[in-house]
C-alpha cells in the first residue's frame, strides 16, 4: 500500500513476482533494495548504449529510414546480449530463439554487427558452437548448459560468414589454429566441407533431401532437394577451405578447390533458368521447380556469381 498525499509525489518501483497458489500476497514480497537494483541495471544499460556509440560506426546516409534501420539493428543486438552468471557462455547472444538459444543462421545475420561491435563476444559464441558440435551439428546452442541440437543446412555456411567477419574486424589470424573441443578451428570447417561432399554431393550437386527438415523455415513446396543458394555457399565455403589449407601449406588444398570449381561449374549448368533470370531446384527424378524464395538472394554475396546473373537475380 503506497500513500501519496494531495499535490505530492513519490517514486515506487514495483516487481512481479510469481508465488505459488495460496501464497500469502506480501509475505517474502519485499524487497527494499528494490529501486538501487533497477537504477543499477539502467547504468548497465547506458553503459552498454555508450560502448556500441563509441565502438561501431555511426551512419549518415541522407535518408532518415535507412538510417532509423541501422539504428534499430544496434538496438536488437544489444537486446540480445544475455550476461547472466549463470550461463555457459558469458555474455551469451540469443539470436534466433528468444527463449534462451541461439540459432546460427541468426547468429550470422548479425555476424558483421557484433564482430564490430565485440570482437572477442563475436569469437566465443562461434568457438562454442564449435565445440558443442562441429559444423554440421550444431544449428542451435542453448545459453544454460552449451549444448547444441538439432541441423540444417544452413549452419556450415553460417558459422563461416562469423568466422569470416571476426577474421576480417579483428586480424587474429591466430583463430584458425585455436583448439576448440577436439579440434582446431579450421579442421571444424575442413571436416565439415569433407561432410558436405562426402554426404551430401550427388550426381555433381548438394542436394539436401526432402521431408527431412534441413530446410527448416525456408521449405515450401519444390524448394527441396538440390537447391542454388545451398550450392553457391558450399562453392563459397569449399573454396575457402581451399584457401586456408594453401596459407597453411596443407596438402588437402586441391581436395576442396577442385570440387569447388566443378560444384560452380555444374549449378550454373544445370540450375540457371535463362528465360526467368533465376535458380531452379531439380530433384532425383529430374524435374525442375522454380521457387521464389528469399533464400536465393544468399547468392548475391557469393563471388562465384557472374555479374550478369547478379544482376538478373537482383532484378527480382
Amino acid at each position: 500500500r503506497v500513500d501519496i498525499p494531495a499535490r505530492a509525489q513519490r517514486t515506487v518501483h514495483v516487481g512481479l513476482v510469481v508465488a505459488d497458489a495460496g501464497a500469502a500476497e506480501t509475505a517474502g514480497h519485499y524487497a527494499a533494495d528494490l529501486g538501487a537494483r533497477l537504477a543499477a541495471s539502467r547504468r548497465t544499460t547506458l553503459d552498454l548504449l555508450r560502448r556500441a556509440a563509441e565502438q561501431l560506426p555511426r551512419i549518415e546516409s541522407g535518408n532518415p529510414r535507412l538510417d532509423a534501420f541501422y539504428q534499430r539493428c544496434i538496438l536488437s543486438l544489444l537486446l540480445c546480449r544475455r550476461d547472466r552468471v549463470d550461463s555457459a557462455v558469458r555474455p551469451f547472444y540469443d539470436l534466433g530463439s528468444g527463449d534462451g538459444n541461439a540459432v546460427t543462421w541468426d547468429l550470422s545475420y548479425a555476424g558483421s554487427l557484433l564482430t564490430m561491435f565485440a570482437p572477442d563476444e563475436a569469437k566465443r559464441m562461434l568457438t562454442a558452437f564449435l565445440a558443442a558440435g562441429g559444423v554440421l551439428n550444431s544449428t542451435c546452442l542453448t545459453a544454460k548448459d552449451g549444448r547444441a541440437g538439432a541441423f540444417y543446412m544452413q549452419s556450415p555456411f553460417a558459422l563461416l560468414d562469423v568466422a569470416q567477419s571476426y577474421l576480417r574486424q579483428s586480424g587474429d589470424r591466430a583463430l584458425l589454429d585455436e583448439l576448440t573441443g577436439t579440434n582446431t578451428v579450421f579442421a571444424h570447417f575442413r571436416d565439415g566441407a569433407q561432410t558436405l561432399l562426402g554426404t551430401y554431393l550427388k550426381d555433381g550437386l548438394i542436394d539436401a533431401g526432402e521431408g527431412t527438415g534441413k530446410m527448416l523455415e525456408i521449405r515450401t513446396s519444390g524448394y527441396e532437394h538440390t537447391i542454388a543458394a545451398v550450392n553457391g555457399m558450399a562453392v563459397g565455403y569449399l573454396q575457402q577451405v581451399a584457401d586456408w589449407c594453401r596459407e597453411r601449406g596443407d596438402a588437402q588444398a586441391d581436395v576442396f578447390q577442385t570440387p569447388a570449381r566443378r560444384l560452380r561449374d555444374e549449378m550454373e549448368r544445370q540450375l540457371w533458368d535463362e528465360q526467368a533470370g533465376w535458380y531452379i531446384s531439380l530433384y532425383p527424378d529430374g524435374s525442375r521447380h522454380r521457387v521464389m524464395s528469399y533464400h536465393t538472394f544468399d547468392l548475391l554475396r557469393q563471388p562465384s556469381l557472374t555479374e550478369a546473373r547478379r544482376r538478373r537475380l537482383a532484378g527480382h
